[in-house]
């Protein structure tokens, strides 16, 4: 019994189990759930076919590219409506339940987008910058945030299959023509997974889990991608009138400094990182005049690191990582950037005096 019996009945539990969902799947496409969507009364109706959708059809649907356009508008709505329904308790055989909010439907949109983000990678993007320009619940909106960072990413399975995701980035760029159409903090994760130089990746089998990671693969279209990326977040820091977000631009932009964690960086790309390195220093330094003292004094404290790291380089007689003439040409825009800040002195007074993060 202990062989055979139990293990038997167990497949068969799976067996009935997986028979069960396809068939709560199939009622739902044969009853149109897509449909039944926007007319669903209250968001706890709006929720059970959500989860019904979520768990049963999509999971079991063979062809999700060819459904996904009849997807997005009503599960954008859904999200939309679900903002201006009241909280409904939901009443059971031992008492009431508390009824669903739009935290938890808007929630499950965002899941069912995370699911099929590859399917429409310009149109996921789009829908879930559409749902988050309206959300005021933060964590919704750092579960949004959270689904765009997965997409963003640099995943390995993509990577092989279609190579960089040239994709997101000529999407913003059209999005951009109108006004508002991608919120900031959207912008600011787009282009900061996209200067990242890890590539990684997860592959499942049926009793273990496989991570894969590696340094990213430097070519043509790579450096198109980033360079767009920087350009973005230059344009954004123009644009910004506050300490704390020219601070979070700042460090999005590091992001494009950094060589890979992962693994040993190629010579390509140890280049690409000094190189980009140098464009941001060189954009710091025109930007410094009219700064405040504090950003100025941190951005010299950060640079000081670069600035050895570089140097570290330079040691390597024989540059055999080919980085000397990269590393000298950052070493001598930081103290470009050194020099021109500290020409001001008061600054230099501040810094003295004040400063926390103070460099001499």
């Amino acid at each position: 019994m202990d062989k055979y019996l139990l293990p038997a009945g167990y497949e068969f539990q799976r067996i009935q189990h997986d028979n069960e969902r396809l068939r709560q799947g199939k009622e739902l496409f044969d009853s149109d759930a897509i449909a039944s969507l926007k007319p669903a009364n209250g968001n706890n109706e709006r929720f059970e076919l959500l989860s019904s959708l979520k768990d049963y059809a999509l999971p079991n649907y063979d062809d999700l590219p060819a459904i996904y356009g009849d997807l997005r508008e009503p599960l954008v709505a859904v999200a939309n409506v679900s903002r201006a329904s009241q909280i409904v308790p939901i009443n059971t055989v031992y008492g009431e339940l508390p009824g669903k909010t739009s935290a938890d439907i808007i929630n499950l949109v965002v899941d069912i987008f995370d699911m099929l983000r590859y399917a429409d990678i310009e149109n996921t993007f789009s829908a879930l910058c559409e749902i988050y320009r309206d959300e005021t619940d933060t964590n919704v909106q750092d579960k949004i945030i959270k689904t765009i960072q997965h997409l963003a990413h640099y995943d390995l399975d993509v990577w092989r299959q279609v190579g960089p995701q040239v994709q997101l980035v000529n999407t913003i760029e059209q999005m951009r023509m109108v006004e508002g159409a991608v919120p900031r903090a959207i912008l600011l994760t787009v282009w900061r997974e996209v200067l990242d130089s890890d590539v990684t990746g997860t592959s499942w089998a049926s009793n273990s889990v496989k991570l894969s990671s590696g340094a990213l693969p430097v070519s043509d279209e790579v450096k198109i991608i980033k360079a767009k990326a920087m350009a973005g977040l230059f344009e954004l820091f123009k644009g910004s009138s506050s300490e704390p977000d020219k601070r979070q631009i700042i460090s999005s932009l590091k992001q494009a400094t950094r060589p890979s964690g992962h693994a040993a960086p190629s010579k390509e790309l140890l280049q690409l990182t000094l190189s980009a390195a140098k464009k941001i220093v060189d954009f710091l330094t025109e930007q410094s005049s009219g700064q405040e003292y504090q950003l100025l004094e941190h951005i010299e404290h950060d640079l000081l690191y670069d600035y050895r790291r570089a140097r570290e380089l330079l040691k390597d007689e024989k540059d055999q990582l080919s980085s000397h003439t990269f590393a000298k040409a950052l070493v001598q825009s930081i103290e470009n950037y050194r020099d021109t800040i500290n020409a001001d002195a008061q600054f230099v007074r501040y810094k003295t005096l004040v400063g926390f993060e103070s460099t001499f």
